[in-house]
């Protein structure tokens, strides 16, 4: 939303610019939207059918309701609509995924996560990260140390001269 305030923002500097962004930014959203809901109706319950319809109607209202008020940008409704496709989408592979669970691979038997939780794992490997993110950052403002004696010693050195 706050990119679309800034779109109205620059719409007095270059009008056909931002103006093709957003009607570019829409048409690309609703042909991702048409594109999971056709994935969805191929492969769906009626019951995924009628949120599917549920859905369609409600992008179409707002739709219609962005095109008639005279606030707002369309490529907000586009964009909602994408991003409720695309729950919907991750909702119908929840499901799948719920009913057809997946086993780990036999090469994970011996890891050493093997009886961590997630969470565990990954408090485990945001550990490890930061800690070289840390020793990393160490290197940096060592070397910036140096930079910065070196320089103030050049400095010093051309005070001389002056």
């Amino acid at each position: 939303m706050a990119g679309s305030e800034l779109a109205l923002g620059g719409i007095e500097e270059r009008p056909v610019l931002i103006k093709s962004l957003i009607l570019g930014v829409t048409a690309v959203s609703y042909v991702i939207s048409a594109a999971i809901a056709v994935v969805l109706y191929s492969q769906g319950s009626s019951a995924l059918n009628w949120l599917m319809l549920v859905l369609l109607l409600a992008a179409v209202g707002l739709a219609a309701l962005t095109y008639i008020v005279d606030e707002g940008v369309i490529s907000n409704s586009g964009l909602v609509t994408m991003a409720a496709f695309v729950m919907l989408w991750l909702m119908d592979q929840e499901l799948t995924l719920a009913a057809n669970p997946r086993t780990a691979p036999a090469e994970w038997a011996g890891a050493p996560w093997e009886n961590l939780s997630y969470i565990q794992v990954l408090l485990s490997l945001a550990g490890s990260t930061m800690g070289k993110f840390v020793s990393t950052m160490g290197k940096f403002v060592s070397t910036m140390g140096k930079f910065v004696s070196t320089m103030g010693k050049f400095v010093s050195t051309m005070g001389k001269f002056v």
